[in-house]
């Protein structure tokens, strides 16, 4: 059973983007392949932290779901574990074609 991120204990909730980005930094620390990627969205996901973290392994793609999919996918295809970033709208409605042909078409390892 995976154990749930190290997060520091405090009387407040916690937003589930500080365990997205708290989890993304303990994978990043332990596997050089991941990465994650953006679509100008940093301060809704929350993974700003990662950004600072790993800066060589963030890329920023701006208000381009379709090209940062596309991306995605060649570096996922290329051995990479990849977290695209976006909104789910976006995700599923702009960059379908992407999503069908490029990601789940070729089966890569690539989580949106």
């Amino acid at each position: 059973m995976r154990k749930l991120p190290k997060i520091k204990s405090t009387n407040k909730p916690i937003s589930v983007k500080e365990v997205f980005v708290s989890t993304l930094i303990e994978l990043g620390e332990k596997d050089e392949n991941i990465i994650v990627c953006d679509a100008d969205l940093m301060a809704a996901s929350g993974t700003k932290p990662f950004m600072e973290r790993f800066p060589d392994r963030h890329f920023q793609f701006g208000v381009a779901e379709q090209n940062m999919l596309a991306v995605s996918a060649g570096l996922a295809i290329s051995g990479k574990t990849v977290f695209a970033s976006t909104f789910a709208n976006f995700a599923t409605k702009r960059a379908c074609d992407q999503v069908s042909i490029s990601i789940a078409y070729n089966r890569a390892k690539l989580m949106i």
